[in-house]
């Protein structure tokens, strides 16, 4: 658990030390200690994107608060078995957390979006997006179709599994969304990765961020 901690601690800090000083944080304690260690140690602000599953919602806010989140959203998890219980669950974030931005993860996007588009409280989507199609669910028309019709009605897209799950680049990846997501999540598990999400990540989205 120790070693798990030191390394999100650690490839955080080389991230912020190299310009990316925005992160995804997931509910879970070992990874918010981890990474409001790597702010403290920074001294830079940081723009946190954090998720809850509304398993424990208290708890989960809790944490939300203790790493001072920036935006919360709802796993995709909970956003594609909740139903009308979405906007419940948002309103309730938007009551603790007054002004700051709420939304959503899905992994069927080409299904959900169009069902959540109404709701006031989803001020932005995480949702699968890459080149391929891949985990586009249900297909990949359907869901490019979704994804720019929320953007039309003003709600931010952050793509997620951009890479495809390895079989893309960051750059062939990137260069796909730059003009189809706001911004982009991706998992970093070593130096060398965050060096190649990094440059890619400056080159297409450098005035939003990645």
């Amino acid at each position: 658990m120790a070693a798990r901690h030191e390394n999100i601690t650690r490839l955080y800090l080389e991230s912020i030390s190299k310009g990316l000083n925005a992160i995804h944080v997931p509910s879970d304690p070992v990874i918010v200690g981890a990474v409001e260690r790597a702010i403290q140690l920074s001294s830079v602000k940081s723009f946190v994107l954090a998720t809850v599953e509304a398993r424990n919602l208290r708890e989960e806010l809790g944490l939300c608060r203790q790493i001072e989140a920036d935006a919360i959203i709802l796993h995709g998890s909970c956003t594609d078995s909740a139903g009308k219980d979405v906007a419940r669950i948002l309103e309730t974030i938007k009551e603790r957390f007054k002004d700051v931005p709420t939304g959503v993860a899905t992994h069927s996007p080409g299904t959900v979006i169009p069902q959540i588009l109404q709701v006031k409280e989803v001020d932005l989507i995480l949702a699968p997006l890459n080149l391929r199609g891949d985990f586009m669910d249900p297909d990949a028309h359907t869901t490019l179709r979704a994804i720019a019709e929320s953007r039309r009605m003003g709600k931010k897209l952050l793509a997620m599994k951009s890479l495809a799950a390895g079989s893309l680049t960051p750059d062939e990846a990137f260069r796909y969304l730059v003009d189809k997501a706001d911004g982009v999540a991706v998992g970093i598990t070593s130096v060398e990765e965050l060096d190649s999400v990094l440059d890619a990540g400056l080159r297409y989205f450098s005035a939003r961020g990645c």
